[in-house]
Parts: structure tokens; C-alpha cells; sequence
């Protein structure tokens, strides 16, 4: 049988504060393939205690009967996670590469997202049957409105 290196640990929380963890399994085969199996979806009980999560990670691993073959579990970040995996003997916990890119990302475009909704806004506004057609009478009376604009933009491209 080949050796089961990690355990990746997925999980959600419902809208009732149910926690679900999924446990997907990924090992290297006798031909050194990469090979990915989703074992299980478990219920956590509440409250969502490492202790609790280490209880039911211990359950799944008894019945897969993997617990003397599993050595690292990759979960995210929560302080709970963490510590349900350091109470267990001889299991190291790896953080979510993938999560933690996630939080970065998420946290680099709040700025962003103001200008996102001025722009979603000057849209709508100008999508207005009204407003369009105020624009386009003014781009009908002005058509060289941009022109200067546009050959200043040019020139200091050039310049550059």
C-alpha cells in the first residue's frame, strides 16, 4: 500500500453554524504519481473546539485506518484548526498556500473596490436612456472635446 503523506482539511460553515470538514487525501503511488481522493465530509459538533476538531480528525483516520499513516494535515489558518492538529501525536499542521494567497489578495483590492463601484455607478448612469443621450449630444457638439488630450498624451509618450 503506498504511503499517505498529508490530509488536506476543507471545511464550511452553514448559515446554522454547522461545521463540516472535508478530508481529501493526497499520496504518491509505487509509480510515483500524484493521486488526490476526497475521503469524507464530516460533521463537527459545536462548539468548533480544537478539541472537538481533533476528535472527530482522530475518528475519520481510525476508520480510514490511516492514523499511523498520516504525518502532515494542511488546513487554513484558524487558531482552532491549528491547534486540533498540534494535540495530535506524531502529525505535523502545514498552512494553506493556497488560502493564505487568497486573504493577501482580498486584502490588496479593498482599496480598489471603491473606484470598482464609482465605475459600476458611472455606467449605470450613463446607460440611463436620459444620460446617453446627453452625452451623446454633447460628443456630437464637441467632437474634438478629446483631440488635444489625446495628441498631449501622444507627444509625451514620444518624449518619454
Amino acid at each position: 500500500m503506498p504511503k499517505l503523506p498529508k490530509l488536506c482539511q476543507n471545511y464550511n460553515k452553514s448559515i446554522t453554524s454547522n461545521l463540516n470538514i472535508g478530508i481529501t487525501c493526497s499520496y504518491i503511488d509505487s509509480n510515483f504519481n500524484l493521486n488526490e481522493i476526497t475521503l469524507t465530509v464530516n460533521y463537527v459538533r459545536y462548539p468548533h473546539t480544537a478539541q472537538h476538531i481533533t476528535e472527530s480528525l482522530e475518528e475519520i483516520l481510525e476508520k480510514w485506518n490511516l492514523r499511523d499513516k498520516v504525518f502532515t494535515i494542511t488546513t487554513d489558518n484558524a487558531a482552532n484548526m491549528k491547534k486540533a492538529i498540534s494535540n495530535m501525536n506524531a502529525v505535523e499542521w502545514q498552512g494553506c498556500s493556497t488560502h493564505t494567497l487568497q486573504l493577501i489578495i482580498e486584502k490588496g483590492l479593498v482599496p480598489v473596490k471603491a473606484l470598482i463601484m464609482k465605475v459600476k455607478w458611472l455606467i449605470e448612469f450613463f446607460l440611463r436612456l436620459k444620460q446617453s443621450k446627453r452625452l451623446e449630444d454633447i460628443q456630437k457638439k464637441y467632437p474634438n472635446a478629446n483631440k488635444k488630450d489625446t495628441e498631449d498624451s501622444e507627444t509625451d509618450i514620444e518624449d518619454e
